[in-house]
């Protein structure tokens, strides 16, 4: 039994060793340039704080919610969130916790990468170059370390892609186990639900001729799909009155409203999945250079002599990752940013299938490795140098104006904010979030709620004491006799022009006439 398990240990350290260990060594990169940029280690996104405040209070007790007492769900992932709730209950800690989770599904990735392209190709040594490349993509990698769910999101929706390419021609009780992976990765990031729509349209496809023989199945997978995501159904239910998450209803219904109000539907569907497929890729190839030139070349010294598709891309992947992205783009409008913002959070397992779709076209020659790899490292100098950067400046601003709240006020003060994450965490005071992440009611009526003075009656009527905003919002800049600033700190949102500031607000002072 001893030499059998030697025999398993070896031949799997041979197949993912190497791309586990270019991960790893990535991730030490990323992490000391980290501690020298910043002196510490932490958190590039605001956002990692509003997971590690929800957790904090499931883990206490307290249920669903950000403020103590007021039910909400403010959170992108459910599936997160319970584990930063579980981590933070064995160890009492946050940050070493998520990032080290965050590093587990990043290794994951890797040795799912082997095997999406080893299942799509057939060819060991491709499959040895997919993992590479997922080994030092530089996104994955700070994903990994910013505690959110990056990670955990590109290695459910890649299992789930991998399960359905291993199984799609076996309906038994194989789909039944891939539709419980499914429902986890629902659950791990609602973005995995346009993923499964695909995968089941595929499904469809594929036995078009024959469907009744597979129907019984694929209706069962889709009904445990449906059971799995339940609970985080009945968790949005109770706390927004509706089947969505509180950052749907801030974020993507308000950005539909306003985009789709100007331009139209009919125009803009269009003009949403032109600047979505644009923006995605350009990022693409500007990700994998060298890999797109060596197919490009690979693809037209063919046709000196023949015409063939050998040398193009995995089209299923590629078509695959477009579609989510088209989807995607048209349910959050908002620019290119919203592909790109974090290092293609919210697109990152399209980017990853891209570059695996190149790599299954690529011949077998020797020197591919050296030039694919070379290709992407250009990248690490400056996705390395933002993600330094955003732990600085989130430890800088947010986690010191949080703890700043937490020493200069009442607690019975309450905080308004945009930038609800690390203030709520460590100021420990109630909020107020004016972009409605966490109050159902404020994201509802959030674009009636741009108005001014509509703000400025809410915040009254809430009985804020505090702001703590960029000192570009507007209302405070109105009306500077209600007020008061009490401390400000340049370079929020990397702008040097922009500070970040709290105001004391002086309520006595609104009966008088704006000056």
């Amino acid at each position: 039994m001893k030499v059998k398990w030697q025999l398993v240990a070896e031949s799997v350290f041979k197949r993912y060793g190497l791309a586990i260990g270019l991960y790893f060594s990535s991730v030490i990169v990323f992490s000391v340039g980290e501690w020298k940029t910043a002196g510490k280690l932490g958190f590039p996104f605001d956002d990692s704080w509003i997971f590690a405040q929800y957790a904090r209070n499931l883990a206490n007790g307290y249920g669903f919610c950000f403020n103590i007492g007021e039910p909400s769900s403010g959170f992108t992932s459910f599936l997160w969130l319970l584990l930063c709730a579980t981590a933070y209950k064995l160890t009492g800690e946050f940050v070493l916790p998520m990032k080290f989770m965050g590093i587990l599904f990043g290794a994951g990735c890797v040795v799912v990468a082997h095997q999406l392209v080893d299942v799509l190709t057939n060819d060991e040594r491709k499959a040895k170059w997919g993992a590479y490349m997922t080994a030092l993509f530089a996104p994955l990698v700070a994903n990994s370390l910013a505690g959110m769910e990056g990670s955990l999101y590109a290695f459910t929706a890649l299992t789930g892609i991998y399960l359905h390419l291993r199984w799609q021609r076996q309906p038994s009780w194989y789909w039944l186990l891939e539709g419980l992976w499914w429902g986890i990765a629902i659950l791990a990031r609602p973005e995995n639900l346009i993923f499964y729509a695909i995968v089941v349209a595929d499904k469809i496809w594929q036995f078009r001729t024959y469907w009744k023989k597979v129907l019984i199945w694929l209706i069962l997978q889709m009904l445990l799909v449906a059971a799995i995501m339940f609970p985080w159904v009945v968790v949005n239910l109770s706390t927004t009155g509706t089947p969505f998450t509180g950052t749907y209803l801030a974020k993507v219904l308000p950005a539909r409203k306003v985009f789709y109000g100007h331009w139209g539907l009919a125009i803009g569907f269009p003009i949403a999945l032109i600047q979505g497929w644009v923006s995605w890729t350009f990022y693409s190839f500007a990700l994998f250079p060298t890999l797109v030139v060596l197919l490009v070349w690979q693809h037209f010294n063919k046709m000196r002599y023949q015409f063939g598709t050998a040398n193009l891309p995995n089209k299923w992947l590629l078509i695959f990752a477009a579609l989510v992205t088209g989807v995607q783009a048209i349910q959050f409008p908002l620019g290119t940013w919203t592909i790109w913002s974090g290092w293609g959070r919210y697109l990152l397992p399209t980017y990853l299938m891209a570059g695996l779709s190149f790599v299954t076209a690529l011949k077998s020659m020797r020197w591919v490795l050296l030039v694919m790899l070379l290709g992407m490292l250009p990248s690490y100098k400056v996705v390395m140098s933002e993600y330094a950067q955003g732990v600085k400046v989130t430890e800088r601003l947010n986690v010191r104006f949080g703890k700043w709240l937490r020493e200069n006020t009442q607690p019975s003060d309450i905080i308004a904010t945009h930038d609800i994450g690390a203030i709520g965490f460590f100021s420990q005071r109630q909020i107020f979030d004016t972009q409605g992440l966490i109050h159902a009611d404020v994201a509802l009526r959030l674009t009636e709620l741009w108005d001014d003075n509509k703000m400025l009656n809410e915040l009254r009527s809430r009985k804020v004491s505090y702001l703590a905003v960029a000192d570009t919002w507007r209302l405070a800049k109105m009306r500077p006799d209600l007020f008061e600033l009490l401390l400000a700190e340049e370079g929020w949102n990397f702008d040097v022009s922009r500070r970040f500031c709290i105001y004391r607000i002086h309520w006595e002072q609104m009966e008088k006439p704006n000056p």
